[in-house]
């Protein structure tokens, strides 16, 4: 499995603003404008864990121990800018020539494939690292309005449910809608 780590994210307050969310609420005053960043941090995070996609672009390295033909997890990817490798001998990582592997990118979902590759340092972690972009750009991939949406419903349940148990006849779950909003997106 390829074990991804973002080289640069996206704030959550430029995926829904604070203003949006207030407005969302019908939010008029400040006093819980803190709260509120915080909830549509915790709020975005849930939503690409749970859709396994980038609301935005962003860059990472994507690591394998071998050069396995894989798949990438999360999406959509639309680029792979290079692949690097420990060589037998070293400790630094190399450049692998593009005639060296290829990918192919199908609505989002992503697969590299290798061939004629070079022996790896066998007491290295970490021996491939594959650098590229994946995330919703604005123009290959435009991201859904029932993303944010999500978001925003998320941000509303968090608020009005603040506390972790309620007293009462009412159980507190988060909306199975939301679930359903954005499982449509999730990249396996």
């Amino acid at each position: 499995m390829m074990k991804v780590r973002p080289t640069q994210d996206t704030p959550a307050l430029d995926l829904l603003s604070l203003a949006d969310a207030k407005a969302f609420l019908r939010v008029d005053h400040s006093s819980a404008d803190d709260l509120l960043e915080t909830l549509i941090q915790v709020s975005v995070e849930q939503g690409t864990g749970t859709a396994n996609t980038r609301w935005k672009s962003t860059t990472a390295h994507g690591y394998r121990e071998g050069f396995f033909n894989s798949r990438f997890p999360g999406g959509p990817v639309t680029a792979v800018t290079s692949v690097e490798y420990i060589a037998q001998g070293s400790s630094t990582y190399t450049t692998l020539p593009t005639t060296k592997y290829y990918y192919g990118i199908n609505g989002g979902q992503a697969h590299i494939y290798f061939h004629d590759y070079p022996a790896l340092e066998t007491e290295a972690a970490e021996r491939v690292r594959i650098a590229f972009t994946y995330g919703y750009d604005g123009s290959t991939y435009i991201r859904p309005s029932q993303l944010e949406q999500a978001a925003k419903m998320m941000v509303a349940h968090l608020y009005d449910n603040r506390l972790p148990v309620v007293v009462g006849p009412r159980m507190n779950v988060m909306p199975f809608h939301i679930d359903a909003l954005t499982s449509t997106f999730r990249h396996l």
